[in-house]
């Protein structure tokens, strides 16, 4: 039987994000190298998870690695009901180095995805052997629908960013500063770059290019250079 979790009292305390928020939190999240993340803040990526997560999760069901990522306390593994054990879990992982592989391999997964759409427009987040996760739809409290799933926690958390990169797909764009490039949803229809530092680079980038000088001009004044001797010299020549 699954573990029924309630989110920690901090946690449930806030408000459920919006999907926008929701859709926002997954294109940072692309953007952002959990390998150089400090143990501080892969625990905030951790809390940001289960954020991201809450209000989309009816009924969860976790592997002793996900324990370990997830959950903010100790545990002893034979008492958790509902708990699969893999041949690679390992009870005295800690919490960090758990959060961090888990994120990593959700990112990797998502920067995949991103890449297939972008590239045939098509991807299959699960395989055929994996199925998709058990979902159910709920209406909210403003009337409109949404989707809720039953199953493990990386398994959810793929099919819930699926659903928030689908919604806004239409309105994502690649940041115009070459040396960034990422994917973001702009808050209006000028914005071209995904941070303010982006568009102020970009346009330090173009000052610098305008105030190199133009290969064209600097043969043209080498030629005058190399010439100018060459006719007074002729000139002196005709004069003699």
């Amino acid at each position: 039987m699954p573990i029924q979790r309630e989110p920690s009292p901090d946690l449930a305390s806030r408000p459920a994000p919006s999907t926008r928020e929701r859709a926002e939190w997954v294109l940072e999240f692309l953007r952002r190298d959990v390998g150089d993340l400090s143990p501080g803040e892969v625990i905030d990526l951790r809390d940001d998870i289960i954020r991201f997560r809450h209000g989309t999760i009816e009924v969860e069901s976790f592997d002793l690695d996900e324990l370990h990522a997830l959950f903010p306390w100790d545990f002893k593994p034979a008492q958790q009901e509902g708990v699969e054990k893999s041949a690679t879990s390992d009870p005295s992982r800690p919490v960090i180095a758990a959060t961090r592989e888990l994120a990593t391999g959700l990112q990797v997964r998502l920067r995949e995805g991103v890449a297939a759409l972008e590239a045939d427009g098509r991807w299959e987040p699960f395989d055929t052997n994996k199925p998709a996760p058990h979902w159910s739809i709920h209406l909210r409290s403003d009337g409109t629908f949404e989707r809720r799933y039953t199953g493990r926690q990386a398994t959810v958390f793929l099919a819930s960013a699926v659903d928030c990169l689908l919604e806004w797909w239409p309105e994502l764009r690649r940041c115009k500063h070459e040396a960034c490039n990422a994917l973001f949803l702009p808050r209006h229809g000028r914005q071209r770059y995904h941070a303010s530092s982006c568009r102020q680079a970009n346009f330090r980038y173009r000052e610098r290019a305008r105030s190199r000088p133009s290969p064209v001009r600097s043969a043209g004044a080498a030629a005058v250079l190399t010439e100018t001797p060459a006719a007074a010299s002729i000139g002196a020549v005709d004069r003699a």
